[in-house]
C-alpha cells in the first residue's frame, strides 16, 4: 500500500506539473499572440498614416524631428565615375521613417502631432471625434460672437482693433485666458491666443499687397496652429486716403472677398470681416 501511494502521490505530481506546464504554455502563446497582434495593427497604422504623407510632409517632418531638411541619398554613375545626390523617392521615405522609429529616434506620436498640426489627416483617423469636436465647436463659438457682436469703434491702426477685440472676447468670455502678440516658433508674433490654442490674426489691409502677405503668414501658422481665423478690418467705406496720402487701393472689399475664400480654400482658415472706420 505505502509504495502504490507513493506512485500515486508522484504520477499526480507528475499530472499537476504537466497541467501548469500545459496551462503556461497556453498563457504565453496567448500574450505572444497578443503581442503579434499588437504588432501588426501598429504597424497597420503606421503605414496607414504614412501613405497619407506626401514629399513635402516627410520633409517638413525630418526638418522638424530629425533636423534634416530635404533627405538626400549618393549615388554612383559607374561610366561616369561620379558620385551624386539625389532626393529621396516615396519607397525610400518609408524605409527611412521606419528605421527612425526602429531605432527609437523619433516615436508614432511625433508622427501622429505632426500629422494633426500639418492636417495630413483629420482628428477622426485616431478616433479624436470627440475632443477634436468639441475644440472647434469651442472656437466657432469664439468666432461667430465676434461676427454677431463686435462693434468696433473707429480705429487709428491694428494696435487698436487688437485692443478693442481682447477687451470684447474677455468681457464676453471671463473665463478664457487671453494673451497678445505671443511669440510663434517661427519668430513672428500671434495677435491674439486664447487657452494656448486659439489664434486671431488681426489685420488692417490697406491694398492687395497686404493681403497676399497675409497668405504667406497663414500658411506658416496653419501648420502649428490648427485652430487658427483671421479678422479682417474693411476700411473701405470710410476712408478713401491712406495715412502717407496716397489713395487707397480700389476694389479692396472686392480683394478682401477673394484672399478670404482663398484662405479657406487653401488653408482651411475661416476670417471675419468688419467694416471699421479710421481716425487721424
Amino acid at each position: 500500500m505505502g509504495w502504490k501511494k507513493l506512485l500515486g502521490d508522484a504520477k499526480g505530481k507528475i499530472d499537476d506539473y504537466q497541467e501548469k506546464k500545459r496551462i503556461e504554455t497556453e498563457e504565453q502563446e496567448r500574450i505572444d499572440a497578443g503581442t503579434q497582434k499588437e504588432f501588426l495593427e501598429y504597424t497597420n497604422k503606421v503605414n496607414e498614416l504614412l501613405e497619407k504623407f506626401e514629399i513635402s510632409n516627410f520633409n517638413s517632418f525630418s526638418e522638424r524631428y530629425l533636423n534634416v531638411a530635404t533627405p538626400t541619398i549618393t549615388e554612383h554613375n559607374e561610366k561616369s565615375n561620379t558620385t551624386y545626390e539625389r532626393p529621396l523617392r516615396r519607397s525610400e521615405y518609408l524605409s527611412s521613417v521606419w528605421y527612425h522609429l526602429n531605432h527609437q529616434e523619433i516615436t508614432f506620436q511625433q508622427l501622429k502631432d505632426f500629422a494633426l498640426k500639418a492636417k495630413v489627416v483629420a482628428p477622426s483617423f485616431f478616433g479624436m471625434e470627440s475632443k477634436e469636436a468639441s475644440d472647434h465647436s469651442d472656437f466657432e463659438n469664439i468666432i461667430n460672437s465676434i461676427k454677431a457682436d463686435f462693434q468696433p469703434e473707429n480705429i487709428k491702426d491694428e494696435k487698436e482693433l487688437q485692443s478693442q477685440l481682447t477687451i470684447f472676447i474677455k468681457a464676453k468670455f471671463p473665463e478664457l485666458k487671453l494673451e497678445r502678440e505671443v511669440l510663434a516658433k517661427s519668430g513672428d508674433k500671434l495677435d491674439i491666443v486664447i487657452n494656448d490654442d486659439y489664434v486671431l490674426e488681426l489685420k488692417v489691409p490697406k491694398n492687395k499687397t497686404h493681403l497676399r502677405n497675409l497668405s504667406a503668414q497663414l500658411e506658416e501658422y496653419a501648420e502649428e496652429y490648427p485652430n487658427l481665423c483671421v479678422v479682417i478690418a474693411d476700411i473701405s467705406e470710410q476712408v478713401s486716403i491712406n495715412n502717407d496720402g496716397t489713395e487707397l487701393e480700389t476694389r479692396l472689399t472686392e480683394n478682401i472677398k477673394e484672399y478670404t475664400d482663398r484662405y479657406l480654400r487653401k488653408y482651411k482658415v475661416p476670417s471675419i470681416v468688419l467694416n471699421v472706420g479710421m481716425r487721424a
